[in-house]
Formats: C-alpha cells, sequence, structure tokens
C-alpha cells in the first residue's frame, strides 16, 4: 500500500506530462507555442529558451490542479498518500506553480551555462533535466511538512525512473 501512496504523489506530474506529450507529438494548441521568455536575451543568451513554453507551462500548472481535484473526487483516500487529504486546489497549485519554476531555473541555469535548450553536457546534468520540476515541488512540500524526506525520495527514485523512460521513447 505504501508505494501504491508514493506513486500516487507522482500523478499530478505524470497526468499532466503525458498530456504535453500528446499534444507536442499531435500539435495541438499551437497558439500556447510562444516562448515563455518572449525570445528575450541576456549578454547575447536567451533566458530559457524555445522550449519553455506557455503551453507547457499552462498543462502542468492547470493539469496538476485538476488533477488533483480529481484524485480526491473519483479515488479511494486509502490508495493516496495522506497529502491528498489537504485541500486539493491548494495541493495543486503547489504541483503545478512550483513544478514550472524548477524547470524554469533549470532552464535558466542552463542558458547562462551555454547549453542549448534540449541538451545536456554530462550524465549529472541530464538527472538535473529529469528531476527538476520533481525537485521544485517536493523542495516545497518538505519545507511545508507535507511529506517526508523519505517519501520524496522513494517517489523522486519512480519519477526519474519514469521521466527517463518516457524521454527515451519522446526521442525515438
Amino acid at each position: 500500500m505504501q508505494l501504491v501512496q508514493t506513486f500516487s504523489l507522482l500523478v499530478p506530474i505524470l497526468i499532466p506530462g503525458i498530456f504535453l506529450v500528446i499534444s507536442l507529438r499531435f500539435k495541438l494548441f499551437t497558439i500556447f507555442y510562444l516562448s515563455l521568455d518572449f525570445k528575450q536575451t541576456l549578454n547575447g543568451e536567451r533566458f530559457l529558451g524555445d522550449n519553455k513554453t506557455f503551453l507547457g507551462f499552462f498543462v502542468y500548472f492547470f493539469g496538476a490542479f485538476i488533477t488533483c481535484y480529481l484524485l480526491t473526487l473519483f479515488f479511494n483516500p486509502t490508495y493516496l498518500h495522506q497529502i491528498f487529504s489537504k485541500n486539493p486546489f491548494m495541493i495543486g497549485l503547489i504541483y503545478g506553480f512550483f513544478y514550472n519554476l524548477g524547470e524554469i531555473i533549470n532552464s535558466f541555469i542552463k542558458r547562462r551555462l551555454g547549453i542549448p535548450p534540449g541538451k545536456s553536457v554530462n550524465t549529472f546534468q541530464y538527472l538535473g533535466d529529469l528531476l527538476d520540476g520533481l525537485i521544485g515541488v517536493a523542495f516545497v512540500l518538505v519545507l511545508l511538512d507535507l511529506v517526508s524526506i523519505s517519501d520524496v525520495f522513494f517517489a523522486g527514485i519512480l519519477g526519474l525512473g519514469i521521466h527517463y523512460s518516457v524521454d527515451q521513447l519522446m526521442h525515438r
């Protein structure tokens, strides 16, 4: 049961992620393909790059919000982590906002280091790309004492494996 509850911590990230992959594969909602940085630069380098779009921001922000609400509405609480007994709208906002923030911070740092969008220079940096949004969410959930560090650790391992697998499938 503990594994299922830990996995449930990832669902507000997984569902929007799947929706984003589908949206990108089938070129849906192209009106939102506008880059978050509006192509602005700092010292000749883009702030974020073309891969950080309003589509991704909206999908994760609203997707996490909706997913948290639907989890509490349709699933037996026994199978969900205790975090979902809290206000689902607040939990969804935390997931949506801080997942995006983790992604944005990572992209900003990569641009400052001269790493092109969608590229990794080494294994450590690739792991950072896979975990950036999850780290953003996990940091705040632990900080607010909504989840334990062990829950975050195990959800992070699961999330890393899932994200890696999806990443490999997307780039085939």
